[in-house]
């Protein structure tokens, strides 16, 4: 993954963001005794929850994640790692205004039942709103690797322009879905 400038993202998190890094500070800390790591320029750690989320520059996985390897750019937790990271530079773009127009948005269109239920009948993806949509776009941009919910948002994809390795993993996927 290419690092995003450090003189450049950490300044604009504690400046520009800081409502967003002062609380994903705090729940970093309340999740102390739990798997940390580092992603890119962000901090990270497994919290309790079997729900992800990012504030400011801070990540935070779905507990079940935590038998992920986040190198395997295959594995779950590398995508949602990704995704989530997606979310730190929103933070970097908007400032105070990541709260009212991200993280707000983000988190009613992720937990009120009358979203999911949505979601579920009409088979919309969570992806596919302009919060999560982005934060894919972004994640994938800076770590050159392919988000959460990718392939749901992007059904129209050339294949001549799929790498090999992403064809050969979709190709074992296929294979132990029909065992």
């Amino acid at each position: 993954m290419k690092d995003f400038p450090a003189f450049v993202y950490y300044p604009l998190q504690w400046t520009w963001g800081i409502i967003q890094n002062v609380v994903g500070l705090v729940v970093y800390c309340a999740n102390s005794g739990r798997t940390r790591f580092r992603y890119g320029r962000s901090f990270g750690t497994f919290w309790k929850r079997m729900d992800s989320m990012s504030m400011g520059m801070f990540i935070f996985l779905a507990q079940n994640l935590e038998v992920c390897d986040l190198e395997d750019e295959s594995s779950v937790g590398s995508q949602v790692a990704v995704h989530e990271y997606g979310h730190t530079f929103q933070s970097l773009a908007l400032g105070p205004f990541y709260l009212p127009f991200i993280s707000a948005v983000s988190g009613i269109w992720c937990m009120i039942p009358a979203f999911q239920k949505m979601r579920r009948e009409k088979g919309i993806s969570y992806y596919m709103l302009y919060t999560e949509r982005w934060a894919n776009h972004l994640g994938r941009r800076v770590t050159k690797r392919l988000p959460h919910g990718y392939w749901e948002t992007h059904k129209k994809v050339d294949p001549e322009k799929v790498p090999e390795r992403l064809k050969r993993e979709a190709e074992k996927t296929n294979k132990s879905e029909l065992n």
